[in-house]
């Protein structure tokens, strides 16, 4: 895990503690680096390795009973995706319930108001399924990974102590670096750029909401650096529904070549649609269309 300090002389002293710094963490953490934090601290944080936690938690603890000013706690961690299984599951939501004990023992000793707790979750994995979904919406997961988040949201609602800000992006597309699990988009451009066939477990006309990660991390950076106190849900979706064949479209025009695909469909049934409301966003939150990320994510694949 990552220990960010502020270090403006303009802005009161702030500390943010980062847990996953994968796809959408690592973006944030370059948010905050760039909004004025510095790195002050990376702690061992073994997932999955009980344990090792107690003797890792007692490090992050001391770390952070010292951290100046209002503490930020960022859970953005998760390797599984759609697919994951219960075993997967389990093992995050124990770290996920880890981390957040920490957090409600440190804002037992602090200012009240002063900890706040940002849980990155998923609105495709809540709502799948359900079409012009508005905040009022209820969720309705239909995987082991919908109900994963879900859990989560639900402990974090019960840490009244803390100041809770979740967020409900819905899919979320970018480069997550080399190692990690490919997406929809990045692996249409990598065998795009190859000239090799792409398989798409779905149906050409599948609708989804694609919100490029940099967007995502930009308003998470935003809440992080600000001193509001309330707690909030806050979902993260574009309101334009796109279809599998116009993503397809996208990589096609940027690339300037034809994109070979075969569409295949499998027992997971990802063909349901998943769209949202305008009313859905909150305020502030302006993301770019997919021709503007398929490009900013291209000209970054090429470098």
């Amino acid at each position: 895990m990552l220990v960010l300090c502020r270090q403006e002389a303009a802005s009161p002293p702030a500390t943010a503690a980062l847990f996953g710094l994968g796809l959408i963490g690592g973006q944030v953490a370059e948010a905050l680096c760039a909004g004025g934090y510095a790195r002050a601290a990376c702690l061992p944080f073994a997932w999955g390795a009980a344990p090792e936690r107690p003797r890792e938690l007692a490090d992050i603890e001391r770390s952070l009973e010292a951290s100046p000013g209002r503490l930020d706690v960022v859970w953005s961690a998760g390797a599984g995706g759609f697919g994951m299984g219960q075993a997967a599951a389990d093992l995050e939501f124990a770290d996920f319930s880890d981390v957040l004990g920490l957090a409600r023992t440190l804002a037992g000793r602090r200012t009240p108001g002063t900890v706040r707790f940002h849980l990155l979750s998923s609105a495709g994995g809540l709502f799948e399924g359900q079409r012009d979904v508005t905040p009022h919406t209820p969720p309705a997961p239909k995987r082991t990974y919908g109900v994963l988040k879900l859990r989560q949201e639900e402990l974090l609602a019960r840490a009244g102590e803390l100041v809770r800000i979740v967020y409900r992006p819905s899919s979320v597309y970018g480069l997550a670096g080399p190692g990690r699990r490919m997406g929809l988009i990045p692996t249409l451009m990598a065998n795009g750029a190859r000239y090799r066939v792409s398989t798409i477990f779905g149906t050409p006309d599948t609708l989804r909401d694609y919100v490029h990660v940099a967007d995502v991390a930009r308003y998470v950076a935003r809440q992080v650096g600000d001193d509001q106190g309330t707690s909030r849900t806050l979902i993260l979706a574009t309101a334009r529904p796109t279809s599998l064949s116009e993503v397809l479209a996208a990589v096609e025009r940027t690339l300037n070549r034809k994109i070979f695909i075969t569409y295949r469909d499998d027992r997971s049934r990802n063909t349901a649609h998943i769209t949202f409301s305008r009313k859905a966003c909150p305020p502030g939150w302006r993301p770019e269309g997919i021709e503007i990320g398929v490009r900013t994510m291209w000209s970054t694949f090429r470098h």
